[in-house]
């Protein structure tokens, strides 16, 4: 079996717009890397251009709150689930994500554009190199503790299967299930143009906490009691792969692409982040 070597961005992309939950502009740049780098995010609107790398060390102690936050020292940056999803989902292993926030921008809610972009500019494999994965041996369940009824597994597999169980207690939403061998085209046509929602009677709580500032009827689906509020779904079952979208994103932050089949059933950001610990205090030989 000949050897997979690492990969980076062959050619930079860049998008700007406005943060969903700070309401600012941002402009993020997705740069190629060397061997090693890995994926890093860094704040070019800073002294000295702080670097924060993508790993579950840098994952933030802090209620989650819809949102993926990565910290070291007093930088951070914040809903970054969707860069992650892209490159986890291209497979692309070394990144340099410069961003002039702390948000990037939530362009329609998904990342099909972010997908869009990273497509056409190609994956660029680094000759020479050893591509090093987060790999599955045997099966294993997990269930947080603080989150009810939240449950994952993980089985051993040659490729990087997802499979998402939405289920909520809603009389629009209900449960819908998503299953996704993720390859760079499934990415691209099938989970990244997954938009963001939320239900009408969060919107209000959302704001008293200070996020969603930048929302608008224009980046994210709301779901009213009989139906949806601003929009009409592109699939029946999109709801369910944006949570699948969101899955993809935060299981990069094992520091290493995954193989294996792993399943969620009504996973969020705080749970998945319980879950990637977890998964790397089993395989530790990873």
């Amino acid at each position: 079996m000949s050897q997979e070597c690492q990969t980076t961005l062959a050619a930079a992309v860049s998008l700007e717009g406005c943060g969903i939950h700070s309401g600012r502009e941002c402009r993020v740049t997705l740069l190629p890397a060397e061997t090693g780098y890995g994926v890093r995010f860094a704040r070019t609107d800073l002294p000295g251009t702080p670097e924060i790398p993508a790993q579950i060390a840098s994952l933030s102690e802090e209620p989650m709150m819809r949102r993926t936050i990565l910290r070291d020292g007093d930088v951070s940056v914040e809903t970054v689930e969707h860069i992650l999803a892209v490159l986890h989902g291209f497979g692309i292993d070394n990144a340099r994500v410069e961003m002039t926030s702390a948000e990037p921008p939530i362009w329609d809610g998904s990342a099909k554009e972010l997908a869009k972009l990273v497509g056409q500019g190609g994956v660029k494999t680094l000759d020479g190199s050893e591509r090093k994965v987060f790999r599955v041996t045997r099966p294993v369940s997990f269930s947080p503790e603080d989150s009810p009824g939240v449950e994952f597994t993980a089985w051993p597999s040659d490729t990087l299967t997802l499979t998402y169980f939405l289920n909520y207690d809603h009389p629009v939403i209900g449960s819908k299930t998503v299953s996704f061998c993720i390859t760079p085209e499934v990415t691209e046509k099938e989970i990244a143009p997954a938009r963001t929602f939320c239900t009408e009677e969060e919107v209000a709580f959302l704001r008293s906490k200070g996020l969603i500032r930048g929302g608008n009827i224009d980046n994210a689906i709301v779901v009213g009691r009989s139906g949806i509020l601003n929009t009409e779904l592109l699939w029946p079952d999109e709801l369910a792969r944006h949570k699948l979208l969101d899955f993809l994103g935060d299981l990069l932050l094992l520091g290493l692409p995954a193989r294996g089949h792993f399943t969620a059933f009504r996973g969020g950001h705080h749970a998945n982040a319980q879950f990637i610990r977890y998964l790397r205090k089993e395989f530790s030989q990873a």
